[in-house]
């Protein structure tokens, strides 16, 4: 397992419309203002970034469904998200089936 802070981690919110649909990223700052996180994929080359959204924060995703992740810790040296992840790049055959646990990633 590697730290996810040397994964170029950065917490991020959501900036949606009056309907929920989601129109930009924002840079949160921290664990208590975000709707996600976004991150270096560990294994892809460090060329793709992961981006996954917390279960009950953020924009409405009925829409594109997409998965939420359950959160715990009080920031990146210690974050855990659950369900285990599942991140794949379509156009290149590139996936990569992980875990963040306790500020790693692996």
């Amino acid at each position: 397992m590697g730290a996810l802070s040397t994964l170029k981690p950065k917490f991020i919110g959501a900036t949606t419309t009056a309907d929920q649909a989601l129109v930009a990223m924002t840079n949160a700052q921290k664990l208590a203002n975000a709707d996600g996180i976004v991150f270096t994929c560990p294994t892809l080359s460090g060329e793709h970034r992961v981006i996954l959204w917390f279960t009950g924060r953020g924009a409405d995703v009925a829409r594109k469904p997409l998965q939420r992740f359950t959160l715990s810790g009080t920031g990146v040296s210690d974050l855990t998200l659950t369900p285990s992840i599942a991140f794949t790049v379509d156009t290149l055959g590139l996936s990569w089936n992980g875990n963040v646990t306790a500020g790693s990633a692996a």
